[in-house]
């Protein structure tokens, strides 16, 4: 529930009860950068270079790569026919 964002300090916790992988991390910080208003209307899409350049050349969108490190992607969210990264896809970002 991530509306719900609260902190404590590590030296109360007991133990690490579990972690998660890299690709659901980054939906989590996906979604806590939109609940606090650091990404407005961002979503994240696994997107190929080609369909990434269509969103980028629309002019309406801003297209960044959520970890410029990730050596693997899954397909295309948008094509579905070819390898792809995880962006975040912002609409209406840098528009006047």
């Amino acid at each position: 529930m991530l509306e719900q964002i609260r902190t404590i300090d590590k030296s109360r916790l007991l133990r690490s009860i579990g972690s998660l992988d890299r690709a659901p991390m980054r939906r989590v910080d996906a979604a806590i950068a939109v609940s606090l208003g650091l990404r407005g209307t961002a979503g994240v899409m696994t997107l190929c270079g080609r369909c990434a350049r269509t969103f980028r050349n629309d002019g309406g969108y801003e297209v960044t790569r959520v970890d410029p490190g990730q050596r693997s992607g899954e397909s295309c969210a948008y094509c579905g026919s070819r390898p792809g990264f995880d962006y975040f896809v912002e609409k209406g970002a840098g528009t006047p």
